[in-house]
């Protein structure tokens, strides 16, 4: 049985998961296939794993398949800031600089690491919301986020066409905003009894 407050958060996960799904063919569809609309819709496919895990979190919270959407949860939140750091290289045109390609590579390997933690023992979830792998897990994140906007800026600052510095502005204020606001969500939600559910927060900006 699913409290009104589970099932609300259930529907709002599932909203989000078809609004990504959607997103992404869309892009396929009538996009160019040029790199950076082909790793847009890496980002949504992405987006799209995460929410199914949140989904599953609220419709399994008392069972036991809830510890494989556990680990999915987990999994597509990192899996997501990966994504978004690659689109970013390929829209800005730095996907060949070496600087952040090293600083992508220090990435994958501390992701490989929670990650390990987050399929072998469900240590992200466990320590939910505020022991030591999920608080570093928020911490990383959000650092390795900002990421995103950091080349968002300098790709502004350095373009002489109105619509990029337009569109590099919308990606530094959404990441940051976004960032703060679900960090913010998962650990009011933990506190209070119920699983995180910042896979919803990209929904508002993404649409």
């Amino acid at each position: 049985y699913l409290d009104q407050k589970t099932m609300m958060y259930a529907i709002i996960a599932s909203v989000a998961w078809v609004t990504y799904i959607y997103l992404g063919i869309l892009i396929l569809v009538l996009g160019e296939k040029s790199a950076s609309q082909k790793s847009f819709a890496v980002l949504c496919a992405m987006l799209a794993f995460w929410s199914f895990g949140c989904v599953g979190q609220q419709i399994f919270y008392d069972t036991g398949w809830v510890l494989l959407f556990d680990r999915i949860y987990f999994a597509g939140s990192e899996l997501f800031i990966l994504a978004g750091i690659i689109f970013i290289l390929f829209l800005t045109g730095n996907s060949k600089r070496l600087l952040y390609r090293l600083i992508l590579l220090a990435i994958i390997l501390r992701m490989a690491v929670y990650q390990t933690a987050n399929w072998g023992w469900n240590l992200l979830s466990r320590d939910f919301p505020n022991d030591f792998w999920f608080v570093s897990h928020q911490v990383l994140s959000a650092l390795e986020t900002l990421f995103i906007p950091f080349v968002a800026m300098e790709w502004g600052r350095k373009t002489s066409l109105h619509r990029e510095k337009i569109q590099a502005r919308i990606i530094i204020f959404s990441t940051i905003g976004g960032t703060i606001i679900g960090v913010v969500v998962d650990f009011l939600s933990g506190t209070r009894g119920y699983n995180p559910i910042s896979c919803m927060i990209p929904l508002l900006w993404m649409v």
